[in-house]
């Protein structure tokens, strides 16, 4: 399951509640220092929030196995509602991707998720993005409900298809 940072987890299940979505899971501890919930947004994605305890970031960013990126696949009806609700529960500032002419992807409806600026050293430029959202379409099976698709760095994409 995918979880989202935050510096308050208790704030953030009430920020859930207020935009419409809702709170599986109180705020606990898990563990250290951290605490974590788990919620539901207004098309049902479930998804984890989490502060972090004493380690703040991926130690291992960026190499083959860590997590990359993360997509939020949901119908196209609840697509702006959805992209509403982060915006508000964790401050995301959104942006329609270009995927560019002549991209497989080329007109595809899909949000790219960037953490607001903070004031802390950023010079008041939001960061660099961590996942989108994207549509169900076609290539999902009828019925297949929204949720996150979490993508993991691989040294040889190729070879780790091949080997899967």
């Amino acid at each position: 399951r995918v979880h989202l940072a935050t510096r308050d987890a208790e704030a953030a299940v009430a920020r859930v509640r207020k935009a419409g979505g809702r709170v599986l899971r109180e705020p606990e501890r898990g563990p250290g220092t951290a605490v974590r919930a788990l919620a539901a947004d207004p098309a049902g994605a479930v998804f984890g929030l989490w502060r972090p305890g004493e380690r703040t970031d991926f130690a291992a960013a960026r190499k083959p196995g860590a997590y990359l990126w993360t997509d939020l696949l949901t119908r196209a009806e609840s697509a702006a509602a959805v992209d509403a609700f982060y915006a508000e529960v964790f401050g995301y500032v959104t942006h329609a991707a270009d995927f560019g002419a002549g991209s497989p992807a080329e007109g595809e409806d899909f949000s790219v998720w960037c953490p607001a600026p903070t004031g802390e050293g950023d010079g008041g430029r939001a960061g660099a993005p961590i996942g989108g959202r994207g549509l169900l379409g076609a290539a999902h099976p009828p019925g297949t409900p929204p949720h996150f698709l979490p993508y993991f760095a691989v040294a040889d994409c190729d070879g780790a298809v091949a080997a899967a």
